[in-house]
């Protein structure tokens, strides 16, 4: 009462086009990071790679408002806008 052995290759094709976009949506997500780091980000404290408090600030504001949704809908919008860039 195993799985039919046509089952077991398409499950296989599928969990790996599945990571392989996972992987890509991360990739452009990971691109899209680097673009929203200041220039000469090493040379003023905190001395880490971030984007400006400011600029955050405002992105969440004009995304959500005045009612800033849990992180985990946040974090699910922002892996649909690295698919979004990944196009």
């Amino acid at each position: 009462m195993g799985t039919r052995s046509g089952a077991l290759p398409l499950l296989y094709s599928v969990s790996v086009t599945s990571a392989g976009r996972h992987v890509k949506i991360a990739w452009a997500l990971l691109r899209y990071y680097f673009r929203l780091i200041p220039r000469d980000w090493y040379r003023c404290a905190p001395f880490l790679p971030i984007p400006p408090a400011n600029y955050v600030r405002w992105r969440l504001q004009t995304a959500y408002g005045e009612h800033r949704p849990r992180w985990t809908e946040i974090a699910r919008d922002l892996w649909q806008f690295g698919d979004w860039l990944r196009g």
